[in-house]
């Protein structure tokens, strides 16, 4: 009989301890941190899985409940179903249970149907189920930023926006959603509001030659309703060869980063860059990249730091 108590006591206790975290990642989904509200419950059914070994108990449907909450709004629909399915099983009578399996069927299926009807190229009729879906969960990240593609597509920029808007408030680090919300604003010629977004876009995705491209055009745009020069801005993406003084001050003088190879003839090391310079010029071009070819007498290195380029290789470095 003591064994037995102290074995019911041990239960309750991790049971106790499983509705915690249960609530910790209700709250931390309630404040759009999904990642973390993810990792949390995780945890709590690692740890649950290791008590479910030992003795023969049922899982916890409030657990279950909030993974497929956390499930939705991370876009795993169809775990969200069967989520929300487990625990109607455990607990069929309850009615907080069975409304949840009812939305993550509408969710997950306003989904799928969205996803089909935009692939026929149904923007009008996608654009409806996804808003049939968001009757149900009216915050959900990826349903927003699904229509607002379909918006988008029907000229409906505007429209697109406030979707995305609303998608980035309830998860603001949706790179989709700032991504739509970036190519809307460009659109309708919103060119400082498109800057933004790209550049943090850009920020985050370096590599991303798209991106970087998109943030170029975006930056004659804005110059050009300015009334500004645009004449000496170009795409990179090659490294541009200067013969004088003249044309490697004008080069490092252009809006944007500045690198310069100082292709030296006596310097092995330069001789071994160039390869790698060519690469960096693709991975980065909205940098302007310059070589010195061999023989050319460069300028004052300090000349070229004070200007705002960065030299790669040199005889004296």
């Amino acid at each position: 009989m003591v064994i037995e108590g102290w074995k019911s006591n041990f239960e309750l206790f991790f049971f106790s301890l499983l509705q915690v975290f249960a609530f910790k990642a209700e709250g931390l989904l309630k404040l759009h941190r999904h990642e973390e509200a993810d990792t949390v419950l995780s945890a709590a059914q690692k740890v649950e899985t290791t008590l479910r070994k030992c003795r023969n108990v049922p899982a916890d449907t409030t657990m279950l409940l909030v993974q497929s909450e956390i499930d939705m709004a991370l876009g795993r629909f169809e775990a969200a179903v069967i989520a929300a399915e487990n625990a109607a099983h455990i607990d069929p009578k309850n009615m907080e249970v069975m409304l949840k399996l009812q939305k993550a069927r509408a969710v997950a299926s306003a989904r799928t149907l969205g996803n089909d009807l935009y692939k026929a190229g149904k923007m009008l009729e996608a654009s409806v189920a996804y808003s049939e879906g968001l009757q149900y969960d009216p915050i959900n990240a990826i349903l927003l930023c699904n229509r607002a593609a379909c918006r988008s597509k029907l000229g409906h920029f505007e429209k697109a926006v406030e979707d995305c808007n609303a998608a980035l408030e309830a998860q603001p680090r949706y790179m989709k959603a700032l991504l739509r919300r970036a190519d809307s604003n460009f659109k309708m010629e919103r060119w400082d509001k498109a800057l933004k977004d790209y550049e943090s876009l850009r920020k985050d995705m370096p590599g991303n030659v798209d991106i970087a491209k998109a943030l170029f055009e975006v930056q004659i745009a804005l110059k050009k309703s300015r009334g500004e020069e645009t004449d000496d801005m170009h795409f990179g993406g090659v490294v541009e060869d200067v013969c004088t003084n003249e044309q490697l001050r004008h080069a490092v003088s252009l809006q944007g980063m500045a690198v310069v190879q100082f292709n030296t003839i006596w310097s092995e090391q330069c001789r071994q860059m160039a390869s790698f310079v060519e690469q960096l010029s693709k991975l980065n071009p909205t940098v302007n990249f310059v070589k010195v070819p061999e023989k050319q007498n460069p300028p004052d290195l300090h000349e070229c730091s004070s200007m705002g380029c960065s030299v790669v290789c040199h005889d004296q470095l």
